[in-house]
């Protein structure tokens, strides 16, 4: 994926989280797939925390996520604000 792509998709999910109320990557609009990449990326900063569940399959950056509940955005996510 490229900068400025991934930077659209980070941005995106953000602006659909909250500190309070958790959500759910199928909740999430857009591409599940894509979400969830994002979502790996946005976990791995320690801008999010939630319950998530990694499949099999692994890329360079690690195991992907299939899924993901109970999405909050951290103290670091919530400065992405707008």
């Amino acid at each position: 994926m490229f900068i400025h792509e991934n930077s659209a998709l980070l941005k995106g999910l953000i602006s659909q989280l909250s500190c309070v109320d958790s959500q759910s990557s199928l909740s999430l609009t857009g591409d599940t797939a894509s979400n969830l990449l994002g979502l790996r990326d946005l976990l791995q900063l320690e801008m999010i925390t939630g319950d998530f569940s990694y499949g099999q399959i692994v890329d360079p950056l690690g195991p992907l996520l299939t899924s993901a509940d109970g999405i909050l955005l951290t103290r670091r996510g919530s400065l992405f604000l707008n």
